[in-house]
């Protein structure tokens, strides 16, 4: 039992230092409100000069802080959850060297080395999806993996562009030369956050343990691609498709996901989607030049969903792995804390007034009205929203209040697993406002109260239209919204269905040409042949004069 327990106990309590480490320099930047931004020649070989350029400042040491505590509460929570696994301490590497890639993309602003985070996310997450090693989850890897690599390959492009620059520091770049470059970066971004059309892969990737989706797929890996045009937004905003791109693929996406979690059943993948819906939010802050909102709604949604992930591990462990919320009911009852915990997070990302969500979202929709958007992509926006307290009251009735369905268990947890609890609640309470105070966002929207409470009437409308009409989401749903406006059929199915296609075609020309073919086939050929001549040497001339008159009589009696 100890073996098992202390990888993760003592990598949770490095991250502890290194949060230590990481409020220190939050003291130090807020207490002499400064930036700091470091450069050192790291190799230097005649008029070979590559630069290594850090940077710490207010946003980058922030999201760090949230990465490490969240990584720390994942770690606590696994002590646990996954304290009957064999390859704990496998896990538990993997886990540090995705926080050190992540760590990498945050504080160097240098395309060359922030391609190193970049590729380091992508490995490190295939490798935590494919953990369990069954056909689901290395399908889901591989789907993964290969989208991944899309957008690593975009990245790459950019790199070798950037060499017209002089340098690969897009804080200092101009916008004469990286038009393509800024194209490229976009689309990476776009890859890595799974937008339209490459969200497929995302709910795909439940396939992994549940602390790896808390950490990795809800605020880590899935917000670099967000994060990345964030922090190179000054140099980006000057390539006029990046505002239009950014809005409408996030509306697109938003709105997608949304409706694909009406219909989900799997309470892993509901979860994630609304992760992609949140995806698409922060692209819309994007494409109404706001990305200090967006940045702050990607750090509230990274506390309550990784609560939200944590909640509903503990849910699928009482439930005996069971992951439809059809086959669920009576936890309200059978497992409170859970159920409590779940509520908080579901609350926060609805946008109830004063939890983390509604700081964010409701700036990013009250400034979403102060522009001259197309009214129909306004009320666009506005479903998605209302879909997702629709979603989330019919996940919290399926799984809370409706009557037992299935076996359930209550399950003791340790003190560890109460300690993550409780950090990742007290980020989803008081996470918005205390972000709000540090971030120190101006001039706010003056809207109309009408405007001012629209969302907050819409909300608590369709959560009450759902509590009242549940029975509506039984009838048989459309294929276009179960399989994400065929965004599954686009970059999912052609690649597992071709590569098994292939993989067939393959082992049939091995087993029969080829193997024909090859030494070992013509060696049974020859030994077959042997055999005959052997046999028909063996026979004597009595026996041969037998069969020629069997053979003459058998045709006399025909004719």
């Amino acid at each position: 039992m100890k073996n098992i327990v202390f990888p993760t106990t003592k990598a949770a309590i490095m991250m502890g230092m290194m949060l230590l480490l990481l409020l220190n320099a939050w003291n130090f930047i807020m207490f002499h409100n400064v930036s700091v931004m470091t450069e050192f020649s790291l190799i230097n070989l005649g008029s070979i000069n590559v630069p290594l350029a850090i940077t710490i400042d207010k946003m980058s040491v922030l999201f760090s802080t949230i990465v490490i505590t969240i990584t720390m509460s994942v770690l606590l929570f696994s002590t646990s959850y996954m304290q009957k696994e064999k390859n704990i301490e496998y896990f538990t590497i993997l886990m540090i060297l995705f926080v050190l890639s992540m760590n990498i993309l945050i504080f160097i602003p240098n395309l060359l080395f922030l391609l190193l985070g970049w590729d380091g996310l992508g490995l490190t997450s295939y490798l935590l999806v494919v953990f369990y090693n069954n056909s689901k989850s290395i399908s889901a890897g591989m789907l993964t993996a290969l989208t991944n690599r899309i957008g690593d390959a975009l990245l790459i492009i950019a790199v070798a562009w950037a060499l017209m620059l002089g340098h690969w520091n897009m804080s200092f770049s101009s916008f004469n030369l990286n038009m393509l470059i800024s194209m490229m970066i976009i689309l990476a971004a776009m890859t890595k956050s799974a937008q339209m059309p490459f969200s497929a892969w995302l709910p795909a990737a439940m396939a992994a343990p549940t602390p790896v989706s808390a950490l990795v797929h809800s605020s880590t890996l899935v917000t670099a691609g967000v994060y990345l045009i964030i922090r190179f937004f000054p140099t980006l905003s000057e390539f006029y498709m990046l505002k239009f791109m950014c809005f409408y693929l996030g509306t697109m996406t938003c709105m997608m996901a949304s409706m694909a979690a009406m219909v989900e059943n799997d309470l892993k993948k509901i979860i994630a989607l609304s992760t992609l819906s949140q995806l698409g939010i922060m692209m819309i802050a994007l494409g109404i030049e706001q990305p200090i909102l967006a940045f702050f709604h990607l750090i509230t949604h990274a506390l309550f969903k990784a609560l939200l992930f944590i909640c509903a591990g503990d849910i699928i462990h009482s439930e005996m792995n069971n992951q439809d919320i059809r086959l669920m009911g009576n936890l309200s009852e059978t497992s409170p804390v859970n159920s409590m915990m779940l509520n908080t997070a579901n609350l926060s990302l609805c946008g109830l007034p004063f939890m983390a969500g509604f700081y964010s979202k409701d700036s990013i929709v009250e400034t979403f009205f102060m522009t001259s958007m197309p009214m129909s992509t306004s009320l666009l926006m506005m479903a998605s929203i209302c879909l997702t307290a629709a979603y989330t009251m019919r996940v919290s009735i399926l799984t809370l209040w409706s009557p037992m369905k299935n076996l359930n268990f209550s399950q003791s947890k340790s003190k560890f697993t109460y300690l993550s609890y409780l950090i990742l609640l007290m980020g989803a309470i008081t996470g918005g406002a205390l972000m709000d105070k540090i971030m120190l966002i101006s001039n706010p929207p003056s809207l109309p109260m009408f405007l001012k409470l629209l969302t907050l009437m819409l909300i608590i409308a369709i959560a009450t239209y759902s509590y009242i009409n549940m029975n509506i989401f039984y009838k048989k749903m459309n294929v276009f919204m179960t399989s994400m406006w065929f965004m599954t059929y686009l970059s999912a199915s052609p690649i597992n269905n071709l590569t098994l296609k292939l993989s067939k075609q393959m082992l049939y020309i091995e087993a029969t040409w080829m193997e024909k073919l090859s030494g070992k086939g013509s060696f049974n050929t020859l030994s077959k042949m042997s055999k005959s001549t052997q046999k028909i040497n063996q026979l004597n001339l009595s026996e041969m004069m037998t069969y020629f008159s069997m053979l003459l009589l058998f045709i006399i009696l025909i004719k």
